[in-house]
């Protein structure tokens, strides 16, 4: 659940009031900028999801690479704070950002019992409804709060939620990994002490 949290945390807030302040757009240049970066997303992320399926990249890694990237954009943004600079945030529209939900659900029906999946898919609709309402009241507050002295800080408040929703995909990726180890290492040692045990007999 905490992923998703941290997933819709790593994406700008308020950006239409940001671009104006920072990088003095009007509602022409943004609406522009809103339109490119909504089809060049949707493009990428139909494109890399069969992509990376047939390359057999785990979920897990998928999620984290597409939340790095994310990561990336929102460090970037916070770190931009001259009009000059109005090219920068073109740069990202490519980021496939539907993956790491995806991702989640994704690894989430592999490791869920059959019966459970449901009611989880259900958690997590609810939780993507709700949990918006919470994230703009925080980020709106911070953006308030900073307006006057640095305008782009929510952004790097949004960076260091993505660093959470990356580690959460790479410990996941490990835990999964130990755990499968562990049952391959139960399993050859059940295999050895049935070659064993007839040896002993005889």
């Amino acid at each position: 659940m905490s992923w998703i949290c941290f997933g819709l945390a790593c994406f700008p807030h308020n950006l239409y009031l940001w671009t104006r302040r920072v990088y003095l757009w009007d509602e022409n240049q943004y609406s522009l900028y809103s339109t490119i970066n909504q089809v060049i997303e949707q493009v990428m992320s139909l494109i890399a999801a069969p992509v990376l399926h047939k390359l057999a990249v785990h979920d897990c890694l998928m999620g984290a690479g597409a939340s790095f990237l994310s990561f990336l954009k929102m460090l970037t943004l916070g770190l931009t704070t001259s009009p000059s600079q109005w090219w920068v945030i073109y740069l990202f529209v490519i980021i496939p950002s539907a993956i790491p939900s995806a991702a989640i659900r994704a690894q989430m029906s592999k490791i869920c019992d059959p019966g459970e999946v449901g009611r989880v898919f259900s958690m997590l609709a609810i939780l993507e409804v709700l949990w918006p309402l919470a994230d703009s009241a925080i980020f709106t507050a911070v953006y308030s709060s900073t307006l006057d002295f640095y305008p782009s800080y929510e952004h790097l408040v949004g960076a260091f939620c993505g660093v959470f929703e990356i580690c959460g995909f790479l410990g996941l990726r490990l835990s999964l990994e130990h755990v499968k180890n562990r049952v391959g290492r139960g399993a050859a040692e059940e295999e050895l002490a049935k070659v064993e045990d007839p040896a002993k007999s005889c």
